[in-house]
């Protein structure tokens, strides 16, 4: 079994994310990667210009660039969006095995619930949302990905280190039935490794009933789990701890 973990994080966030998974795997001794998505980082002030028109399409070439240069394949886990993007890996059989934690959908599901609609309807109502670098307010943070935390004081400390979105991936994600390049399409028969998918009983963004059709679409070859009382932040809301601990036991026994 590799012992390479590759992570993959969401929107409007970057690598330190993974911070605290960082630090458990390698205790376990895991070899852990964790790059920045392009023009993502920790608390960027001011978004790239490129940002806005940025592509789905882009981050999984520049994720592809980072696994070719490893000597086997890894596995990967991708978080929220990050997620999604572990799934085009595993299609492109790039993969040992895929965890996916509270993941983005692909093309075909239907996301559409009412915390969802909340969450995004302020932002599809912007100008031309799908050229622009998206902002996250705290308010939306709270609401949306946050909402696992009862310390403010915690929840805030995340949000200052969240930054910009890309609108067009936004527009990809949210609007694949209007993406004409198809772009978060995914053949499930072409994925054949391994996966791990796991979604939270709170979860306001990723619905745990959305992710569970995830599960579905890849039911030949992934296991799913919901957890129970956690939100959308599992890679760092109180308990997460827990969650790390499920996904070595399942690395494991999947060796």
């Amino acid at each position: 079994m590799s012992k390479t973990l590759f992570m993959i994080h969401g929107m409007w966030v970057g690598s330190w994310c993974w911070d605290n998974y960082r630090e458990f795997f390698e205790k376990e001794g895991y070899h852990t990667i964790a790059p920045d998505l392009p023009y993502h980082g920790c608390g960027i002030m001011r978004p790239d210009p490129c940002l806005g028109k940025t592509s789905l399409r882009d981050y999984f070439s520049f994720i592809c660039q980072e696994i070719e240069k490893l000597d086997e394949p890894p596995i990967v886990i991708g978080h929220s969006l990050g997620g999604l993007l572990a799934q085009m890996l595993a299609a492109r059989g790039m993969v040992e095995k895929a965890v996916l934690l509270t993941p983005a959908a692909p093309a075909g599901i239907v996301t559409a619930r009412p915390s969802v609609l909340k969450i995004f309807a302020p932002i599809m109502l912007l100008p031309q949302f799908w050229n622009r670098a998206i902002p996250a307010t705290y308010s939306l943070a709270k609401y949306s990905i946050l909402n696992g935390f009862n310390d403010e004081s915690e929840a805030k400390s995340v949000f200052e280190k969240i930054g910009y979105e890309s609108g067009r991936v936004l527009f990809e994600v949210g609007f694949w039935a209007l993406d004409k390049n198809a772009t978060t399409y995914i053949n499930e028969q072409d994925v054949q490794s391994p996966m791990l998918i796991l979604s939270a009983s709170e979860d306001r963004i990723m619905p745990a009933s959305v992710v569970f059709h995830i599960w579905r679409k890849y039911v030949h070859c992934a296991q799913y789990h919901c957890l129970d009382g956690f939100a959308h932040w599992v890679v760092g809301e109180p308990g997460w701890q827990d969650v790390a601990q499920q996904v070595k036991n399942w690395l494991e026994n999947e060796s």
